[in-house]
């Protein structure tokens, strides 16, 4: 039986196809070099383009000197994936926190205060919007970043009423998140420039 995770670049639309134990780890595109999470396995017609367990060619770099020692909130009750972004988020100059539910995320925004969180829609015990709900009336509460590997557009609408910074469908190029997340802590920055000027 075949293990292998298929997938569809989000950059230049090649169909991959990645060893399993690639899962929750990130590689460059063989075909543009698009930086991505190897995760689901969308489309079962995915051509034989093979990933490496190493890139030859080196990720490309952006721009992140203004996001340094940031601290955010990482809630994914996919544990692969969680320590794949935090790796990546930490490679990043970030500090980063772990949750794996709802309910482990609203303790921790009360006693770390992070910058951003980087929330999942389903979840077990308590889910994304829950929490959503849980921080509309706490002043400084983070701005929100909310990922799935859920379709719907229902989703992204009821997301963005909370006022989400961004909501990405997995998988996503790292470049899309990471652009997320300077948005996200440029919101929070001034935000808290708002409240030093009450």
């Amino acid at each position: 039986m075949d293990s292998s995770i298929r997938i569809l670049c989000p950059g230049c639309n090649a169909r991959i196809k990645a060893p399993a134990q690639l899962h929750g780890k990130m590689r460059d595109c063989p075909k543009c070099g698009e930086r991505l999470f190897i995760y689901r396995a969308p489309p079962e017609d995915c051509g034989p383009a093979m990933l490496c367990d190493e890139p030859e060619t080196p990720a490309r770099k952006p721009n992140r000197a203004k996001l340094r020692e940031k601290l955010i909130l990482l809630v994914d009750d996919d544990r692969e994936l969680n320590d794949g972004l935090r790796a990546l988020l930490e490679k990043s100059g970030h500090r980063v926190i772990q949750a794996f539910d709802g309910i482990q995320a609203t303790e921790l925004v009360g006693q770390e205060q992070p910058d951003l969180m980087i929330l999942d829609v389903m979840m077990p015990h308590m889910g994304g919007y829950p929490v959503l709900e849980h921080l509309q009336n706490k002043p400084k509460a983070p701005p929100v970043i909310m990922i799935t590997a859920n379709e719907g557009g229902h989703l992204k609408t009821r997301a963005e009423e909370f006022g989400v910074v961004d909501f990405i469908r997995k998988p996503f190029p790292t470049e899309r998140l990471l652009s997320s997340v300077e948005k996200g802590l440029d919101r929070r920055q001034a935000e808290l420039s708002a409240l030093a000027g009450d």
